[in-house]
């Protein structure tokens, strides 16, 4: 599959095209993630033995380099984790069944962002959207009585257009609140300041790139897969999540019985666009709702296993409906009692049994949706029954992946209140001709992390991830990776102090800061 019309904005689409790359090695699992990613990426000249007038050469886990002069890379499976490196001393290692599918799609991710890298065809500009964003810092106390900031807030257009503020921080510890607008494409004065922008290619780098040299473990899981979770949003990482535990049950020949999942996504067709990054879906596949396919994909691939699905957005009602008693005074007999005013847990009809429902099963929630508030409802969902939330974003060439488990932070606490305030879609959102930057490595090396988190509650339960980073970080252009094991509450330690009830803090903040009882449309997976 070559449609790459996402990535046309990040790399030179000819010059990727026409790489010639040699792959060495039988690592099976790394060497198929490898060809499937680069026929996804658009490329077909990948050929099985050393050549000289090759670009790059990818040599899988203890296999030879017979030219040390020639651009490479060393790719080896470790007991626990993955190694890109030009050592030749380093020896592979024999991960767990439970993850050598997982962490073979995370080294086909580097390897291939090494060539990207090396072979020089990243775009150095990033252009994912048309627009103009206007910011300004503005103080409440010297606007008179204009009401709600948020509603009343409009920037007039010379062609008589109207385009209303987002209020993105109300109040950034000077008394000042930040507000912001974005100007599409169509109005004239920002048609003029575009067409303005001119972008030219270099005709090379300064100096060519280093080598990477990547590291990437995680703790070893093996034993029997068991529980229950709720995956939330089934595109890009959602389904290279689900991909990675097709892998996992597939490596270690065990059937799905006491695995249960409840997928949700509100994307009611699955779209052309979509097909090169997003790997449970295929052509035969165009026009169908996402978690209805991803349904199928995982029933016909592990025996055994139930899942449920459904085209659904997650209401702030879900989290404001939900209660969890005293287990000493009124639980009733799964242990959680659920509000008696429990209403549109989730927006829409479809919904076959009470979101409650699915929540007092829940060992995890996995989150690849693309709204942060969204993400920030689902983060206080999972501290108030007491699950993790396994969360991870990417874009262009950045990637991250968050922990939020009891006892660290929350999405607030890491990320601000301007999360609420992101209301529309990230990812999936396109204006005019040019989509938003998105591309395989950075989606398939995400969604394998959030896959990888998801086997360890299934094999070891939700206390296996406390040994795990809080968050991973990833930056393409350099190809480096940064884990964070501290609980930490990010950037914003110094605004919001530890809290012990999460749920109540995103709750309190969702209404103190009148942000409305819905998500808003538009909230998907992409």
């Amino acid at each position: 599959m070559r449609t790459t019309l996402r990535q046309e904005g990040l790399v030179d689409q000819r010059l990727l095209t026409n790489l010639k790359i040699s792959l060495i090695g039988d690592q099976g699992r790394v060497r198929d993630s490898f060809l499937s990613m680069g026929d996804q990426l658009g490329l077909s000249q990948i050929i099985d033995s050393f050549d000289a007038d090759s670009d790059f050469t990818v040599y899988l886990g203890n296999a030879e380099v017979p030219d040390f002069k020639h651009p490479y890379t060393r790719v080896l499976l470790l007991d626990d984790g993955v190694l890109l490196t030009q050592d030749g001393s380093a020896s592979e290692g024999a991960p767990s069944d439970l993850q050598e599918g997982g962490f073979a799609t995370i080294a086909a991710s580097l390897a291939w962002q090494e060539i990207l890298r090396m072979c020089d065809v990243i775009l150095p500009v990033e252009i994912p959207k048309k627009y103009v964003t206007v910011s300004l810092r503005i103080d409440p106390l010297t606007m008179g009585d204009v009401g709600d900031i948020q509603e009343e807030m409009i920037l007039k257009l010379d062609d008589g257009g109207e385009v209303p503020f987002t209020l993105m921080e109300r109040d950034d510890g000077t008394g000042h609140a930040l507000v912001r607008a974005r100007l599409e494409q169509g109005n004239e004065v920002v048609d003029r300041l575009l067409d303005s922008l001119t972008f030219r290619r270099a005709a090379g780098p300064s100096e060519d790139p280093a080598p990477s040299e990547i590291e990437f473990r995680l703790p070893r899981v093996d034993g029997p897969l068991e529980g229950n979770g709720i995956i939330a949003g089934a595109g890009g990482l959602g389904s290279w999540a689900l991909d990675t535990l097709i892998r996992s049950f597939a490596d270690s020949s065990r059937t799905g019985e006491g695995v249960s999942l409840s997928i949700i996504d509100p994307d009611l067709k699955i779209e052309t666009h979509n097909l090169n990054r997003q790997v449970l879906y295929n052509s035969g596949d165009l026009g169908r709702p996402k978690a209805e396919v991803a349904k199928e994909r995982m029933e016909s691939s592990i025996d055994g296993i139930g899942v449920v699905s459904y085209s659904e957005e997650v209401g702030v009602s879900s989290l404001l409906s939900l209660h969890v008693p005293d287990a000493a005074t009124d639980c009733d007999e799964e242990g959680i009692e659920w509000a008696d005013d429990s209403e549109d847990f989730l927006i829409g009809p479809s919904l076959e049994e009470d979101f409650s429902d699915l929540c007092n099963r829940a060992d995890f929630i996995l989150c690849g949706v693309d709204n942060l508030r969204a993400r920030a409802v689902l983060c206080g969902i999972s501290s108030k029954i007491g699950v993790p939330m396994i969360n991870a974003g990417a874009q262009g060439f950045h990637g991250q992946f968050d922990l939020f488990t009891e006892g660290g932070s929350c999405m607030l606490c890491r990320y601000g209140l301007g999360v609420l305030s992101q209301t529309g879609p990230m990812s999936c959102q396109e204006d005019g001709e040019v989509p938003f930057g998105s591309i395989v490595t950075s989606t398939a090396l995400f969604g394998a992390i959030e896959g990888l988190a998801m086997i360890s509650v299934l094999a070891e339960g939700p206390d296996s991830l406390d040994q795990w980073p809080s968050q991973i970080s990833w930056e393409g252009r350099g190809n480096s990776i940064f884990m964070d094991y501290s609980p930490g509450f990010g950037m914003f330690s110094n605004a919001f102090e530890p809290h012990d009830d999460h749920s109540a803090h995103i709750r309190n903040e969702i209404l103190g800061g009148s942000q409305g009882e819905t998500l808003g449309e538009g909230v998907t997976s992409d």
